[in-house]
C-alpha cells in the first residue's frame, strides 16, 4: 500500500508538468510562453525542443510569476540531442516586465565541457542557475539558447539575431526545463466592470383636476332637516343607534335620492362624462350613484345642457354638522374632476325664522 501511495504521489507531481508550445520566440517577450508554479513552488516544461537551420536559430521563451523574497533556481535537464555534438545550452532571466527590446538579462549561465553536471541534470552541458533572488514581485522571463548563442539582450545573441544566425546545417536538442523556488501565484480576478446604474425614471405626470360647477337639490333650499326624537322616544344614547336614526331620517325625507346637478359651461360639457365613474357624498369617494337623467336639463338656465344625477343619501355618509357634499367623476376621454357645493344637514327643533334668515340660494353652487 505504501509503494502505491507514493506513485500516486509522484504521478501527481509529474502532473503539473507542461509541455512547451511553439512560437514562443523570438522578441517581443509577450510571445514567451506562461507557466504557472505548482503548490511547491516548481514547474517542469517537457518535450521541449531547440533547433536551427541555415536561416533560423530557435529560442525559448518561457514567464512566470515570481514574488520578492523567492530564491528560484531554474536548470535545464536531459541535455541537448547528439545532433548537437556537444554545443551548450544557455539560461538567463528578465524582468519584472515591461522590459525593453534591448534589456540585458539578470543572469547568464552557460553549460559546461567539463565538470559533473550541475543537480538535477544528467549532463554537464545542461546549464543552471542557482540561487538567484528575487527583488521586485512580477513577472519574469527565462529564455533557453545554445553556445555560442549567449544572451545579449533579450532581442539579441552574442553570434547575431535571433532570427539570421546559420551556423550550422539542420541540428535539433530536446531537453527538459525545471523552474523551483517560486512562491505559487493566483492571479486576481479582474474587475468586473460596473453595471451602469440606468437613470431613475421620469416622475409620473401630476394628475390634474378639473374644477367644475355643481347644484346640489337644484330648485330647493340646500339643507337637509331631520327631527331629533325626544327622550322618550330614544331606545338608547349609543352612537349606533343615533347613527340608525339618522340614517332612517334621511332615507326617509329622500326617498328618491338626493339631486346633483353637473353644470356645463363654455369649456366644460357635463354630458360627455362616464357616468359609471361618478361619486358624491361627503368626500366625494362615495359610490352612491342611483341613475341619471339621460337627457340634458338646463338647470342653470344658460342654454347649456347640464346632467342632472340622484344619489343614495344613506350611501353619501353625510353626518350632522356637514356643509358641503362633492362630487367626482371622469369624462369620456379620462380626464379627472370634482365639484363641492353648499349642503347643510342639521339635526334638532327646526328654526324656520333661522332657516330664512341664515340659508339661501347664495350657497347653492360652488367649485
Amino acid at each position: 500500500m505504501l509503494a502505491a501511495f507514493l506513485a500516486a504521489l509522484v504521478a501527481s507531481r509529474v502532473a503539473f508538468a507542461v509541455d512547451e508550445v511553439e512560437p514562443n520566440d523570438p522578441y517581443p517577450y509577450t510571445s514567451a510562453q506562461p507557466v504557472t508554479v505548482d503548490s511547491t513552488g516548481t514547474v517542469t516544461v517537457t518535450n521541449a525542443s531547440i533547433y536551427s537551420t541555415t536561416t533560423h536559430r530557435d529560442v525559448d521563451f518561457y514567464s512566470f510569476h515570481a514574488s520578492a523574497g523567492d530564491v528560484i533556481t531554474t536548470y535545464i535537464n536531459g541535455g541537448m540531442d547528439a545532433n548537437f555534438n556537444g554545443i551548450l545550452s544557455v539560461l538567463a532571466v528578465w524582468g519584472p516586465l515591461p522590459v525593453a527590446s534591448n534589456a540585458v538579462p539578470l543572469i547568464v549561465q552557460t553549460g559546461s565541457d567539463t565538470g559533473a553536471p550541475p543537480p538535477g541534470s544528467v549532463s554537464t552541458a545542461d546549464a543552471s542557475i542557482t540561487g538567484f533572488h528575487i527583488q521586485t514581485d512580477g513577472t519574469y522571463i527565462v529564455g533557453v539558447s545554445t553556445d555560442p548563442g549567449e544572451f545579449v539582450d533579450i532581442s539579441t545573441l552574442q553570434s547575431g539575431t535571433l532570427v539570421s544566425w546559420s551556423p550550422l546545417a539542420y541540428v535539433t536538442g530536446s531537453y527538459s526545463l525545471v523552474i523551483t523556488g517560486v512562491t505559487p501565484y493566483t492571479a486576481p480576478a479582474p474587475t468586473p466592470t460596473p453595471t451602469p446604474t440606468p437613470p431613475p425614471p421620469p416622475p409620473a405626470p401630476v394628475a390634474t383636476v378639473l374644477s367644475v360647477s355643481i347644484d346640489i337639490m337644484p330648485g330647493r333650499r340646500n339643507v337637509i332637516w331631520l327631527q331629533t326624537a325626544n327622550a322618550s322616544q330614544t331606545t338608547s344614547d349609543s352612537d349606533v343607534d343615533r347613527g340608525r336614526e339618522l340614517a332612517r331620517e334621511l332615507h326617509r325625507h329622500l326617498k328618491g335620492g338626493i339631486p346633483v346637478a353637473l353644470l356645463s359651461t363654455d369649456t366644460f360639457n357635463a354630458m360627455d362624462v362616464n357616468l359609471s365613474s361618478l361619486k358624491f357624498g361627503s368626500t366625494g369617494t362615495e359610490s352612491s350613484l342611483i341613475k341619471c337623467n339621460p337627457h340634458g336639463v338646463d338647470v342653470s338656465h344658460d342654454g347649456r345642457p347640464d346632467l342632472l344625477c340622484h344619489f343614495d343619501v344613506s350611501k353619501a355618509n353625510f353626518q350632522p354638522g356637514d356643509q358641503n357634499g362633492t362630487l367626482t367623476g371622469t369624462t369620456n376621454a379620462g380626464d379627472a374632476f370634482a365639484g363641492t357645493a353648499y349642503l347643510k344637514v342639521v339635526t334638532g327643533k327646526r328654526d324656520w325664522k333661522k332657516d330664512l334668515d341664515g340659508d339661501h340660494d347664495g350657497h347653492r353652487h360652488h367649485h
